[in-house]
């Protein structure tokens, strides 16, 4: 079963996250999600799916940083 599709979708949903992050001024200079990228370039082969892998390393690192902030949140009301 090949499911490279979903990795292609998932860097297209990272990049749209990025790019709209960038619009709404919510990141001015996008500083670790290039860092990201750049460190995944060379590992993975070929050099377009380091780039989505690294991306997709941040968005997920983000993702997860947001989630922990909304329950730190949620826990000081209550």
């Amino acid at each position: 079963m090949n499911i490279t599709w979903l990795f292609w979708v998932g860097a297209a949903l990272c990049v749209i996250t990025l790019f709209l992050n960038l619009v709404s001024k919510a990141m001015k200079f996008p500083v670790l999600p290039i860092l990201f990228m750049a460190i995944a370039t060379p590992l993975v082969s070929p050099w377009y799916v380091g780039l989505a892998a690294g991306l997709l390393a941040w968005t997920a690192l983000e993702s997860i940083g947001e989630v922990v902030v909304v329950v730190i949140r949620k826990k000081r009301r209550l």
